[in-house]
């Protein structure tokens, strides 16, 4: 029996970011769906579900008249789907560090960091939300 791939969901306003992470996710096999706003993340965890991780960009830009806010949709995603595990994608200020503990979400990811730490690290996070999921 072949073993499961793993799922990750990119949420990012920044398509550029979407393409190269998601490049580098899908060379070493994992599924990757994007989206760039609450409204196609949301349809996202649905139409391609199981879904074991969502990396979510913490400043996902304005959409219409409305400031999205990735600390809200994590918390969304979190409630449709509780074996998720949510990465939150920032620029990382000790300011967003706090926001983000503070909201529950244990895992962020510096912009920064290098592009095998991020994989490496969303690998990780997918690995958990597999495990959560069968368990």
């Amino acid at each position: 029996m072949t073993p499961e791939p793993l799922s990750v969901m990119l949420v990012d306003d920044d398509e550029m970011q979407l393409r190269t992470l998601g490049r580098a996710l899908r060379m070493v096999g994992i599924r990757v769906t994007t989206a760039t706003c609450y409204a196609e993340a949301q349809a996202a965890l649905e139409e391609h579900a199981p879904i074991d991780a969502a990396v979510v960009d913490l400043g996902l830009g304005w959409q219409g008249d409305k400031e999205e806010n990735g600390i809200e949709l994590a918390r969304l995603l979190k409630a449709k789907c509780p074996t998720l595990e949510v990465v939150l994608l920032t620029g990382i200020s000790d300011a967003d560090k706090v926001e983000v503990l503070r909201a529950g979400i244990s895992s962020y990811l510096a912009k920064s960091e290098s592009a095998e730490v991020r994989r490496l690290m969303i690998q990780a996070a997918a690995r958990q939300g597999l495990l959560n999921r069968l368990t």
